[in-house]
């Protein structure tokens, strides 16, 4: 999915492939579906004129984080919550 932010004077426009989850079996993973995925989903947002890929990842996860970094990811901001 493409998404494009409202227009705010003092933000650039930008478009974004926004990836909501990948998750590979964990007997399937270390063999390069993941990297494969994450390539198509690259692929799909250059062929839409997007600008960058965003995703979200746990950063305890730390594989996740590796695999992420392996891919081109980059951290760019953080993510706060408070429950209520």
């Amino acid at each position: 999915m493409i998404l494009e932010q409202k227009r705010v004077p003092c933000l650039k426009p930008e478009r974004v492939v926004y990836l909501q989850d990948l998750d590979v079996s964990e007997k399937l993973r270390s063999g390069g579906i993941g990297a494969k995925l994450i390539e198509a989903c690259k692929e799909y947002g250059k062929a839409r004129g997007a600008d960058f890929m965003r995703t979200q990842v746990f950063p305890q996860i730390v594989r996740g984080m590796q695999f992420y970094e392996r891919q081109g990811f980059s951290e760019k901001m953080k993510t706060i919550e408070v429950y209520l």
